[in-house]
């Protein structure tokens, strides 16, 4: 007996998210050769954590795009988040969000643990209560976090598995991880970028903090 596979059925696209991919190649094309952007689509694809044959398709409209995606595109090409989703009920949940000036943050730390003071950054996104920046300054997490970026963190919400944290060592020089599980005081950590690299961070030692979570780039 033979049997004939059916074919694969293609993930069908809504038209919200084709109106998206349009905007998103407007303003790439727009903003890519800017000064301070300067992308090609390989480091774009990089910045945003996905594939550069990923990247293509989301220009092209071949891709779904999600509303987190949507925020980190925004973000990378300085764009204003409103004129992407204005209109689009699919990504609704962003229109909150939407900033309409930007906000200054101060910096506060180094990654190395250099002293910092008096100096701040803008950025373009919602209010975070108390938030602050981390100054990148090794190349230890590239290309994911690079030298002379700076990490936006928010210190009162509630961490979990998943998101990527600032652990700060003493008074001196901070670490980035992704939180790979919790057991009481006991948190498993992993680095972000170099696979096998592990930190058990015991939150009884008064030496160690999680400063918060990692909410965006500044580039």
């Amino acid at each position: 007996m033979t049997i004939t596979k059916a074919p694969p059925q293609k993930r069908s696209i809504s038209s919200d998210s084709l109106e998206m991919s349009r905007r998103i190649t407007n303003v790439w094309r727009a903003n890519k050769n800017k000064s301070g952007i300067d992308l090609t689509q390989q480091k774009a694809a990089v910045r945003l954590g996905v594939t550069q044959p990923m990247f293509s398709q989301m220009l092209n409209g071949t891709v779904s795009i999600n509303p987190m995606m949507v925020l980190s595109v925004a973000s990378l090409l300085r764009c204003d988040l409103g004129a992407l989703v204005g209109g689009l009920q699919e990504y609704k949940i962003l229109h909150a969000v939407s900033p309409t000036t930007s906000i200054e943050i101060p910096v506060t730390l180094t990654l190395s643990g250099k002293p910092v003071s008096g100096k701040v950054t803008k950025i373009m996104t919602h209010t975070i209560s108390e938030a602050f920046a981390v100054e990148i300054d090794t190349d230890e997490y590239a290309p994911r976090y690079n030298h002379g970026e700076y990490a936006i963190i928010d210190p009162l919400t509630q961490w979990e598995v998943g998101n990527q944290v600032l652990v700060r060592i003493g008074k001196g020089a901070c670490l980035i991880r992704v939180v790979s599980s919790i057991n009481g005081n006991e948190v498993i950590t992993h680095h972000p970028t170099v696979v096998g690299v592990s930190t058990t961070i015991d939150l009884t030692d008064p030496t160690i903090t999680v400063r918060g979570v990692i909410r965006g780039v500044q580039f």
